[in-house]
């Protein structure tokens, strides 16, 4: 099993395709949705993401329209990415990179989905994909997967909490320890 890791990881000629999940309790999916495809917001929720950088970040954006997101680790190891938003729905978004990181990745793609719950809220998928092109890609997997796993359960659901909620159970670190599965929820249930 060690070999094929290794090998895999050397290997740049699979499509890399991850899948996070969560539920945003009290949170439409046309909220969740219109925060996503809001790029000034993508650096407060992914550990990764320093900046974005073009003309009205402050707004979802539309079909056609492109922005810089700048990533990585400046100024040591400063990465850019080309995201063109493809496609923008109420409950989705599609963000796509044809050039990617140049040697590193290309046909990055992040797409969003988010569904009601039944109970006032939404369930988001991001399924983020791209071709490798170097070791490099394949070796970020598990550090990708953390950060969208980050992202998407700790703090996009803090960042889109109803003004006034809180977790009266435990305050902010039982909350985070809720939605990481490590506690159970106020009602008993993990």
């Amino acid at each position: 099993m060690g070999i094929k890791l290794i090998l895999s990881l050397l290997s740049p000629a699979t499509a890399v395709r991850l899948v996070t999940t969560t539920s945003l309790p009290a949170v439409s999916p046309e909220r969740a949705i219109r925060f996503l495809s809001t790029p000034s917001n993508w650096p407060s929720i992914v550990l990764s993401s320093w900046a974005v950088r073009g003309t009205d970040i402050d707004r979802p954006l539309a079909p056609g329209e492109a922005v810089d997101e700048i990533f990585g680790l400046p100024p040591l190891l400063p990465l850019e990415v080309s995201w063109t938003c493809t496609s923008i729905g109420k409950s989705t978004a599609v963000f796509d990179s044809p050039s990617g990181l140049a040697g590193v990745a290309e046909n990055c793609q992040m797409d969003f989905v988010a569904e009601k719950d039944g109970a006032g809220g939404s369930l988001l998928r991001l399924a983020m994909s791209y071709e490798p092109l170097s070791p490099l890609a394949n070796a970020a997997v598990p550090l990708l997967t953390l950060d969208n796993a980050i992202a998407l359960k700790l703090l996009l659901p803090a960042r889109l909490r109803p003004p006034g909620s809180s977790d009266p159970a435990g305050g902010p670190l039982a909350a985070l320890a809720r939605r990481a599965g490590l506690l159970p929820d106020q009602d008993g249930k993990t």
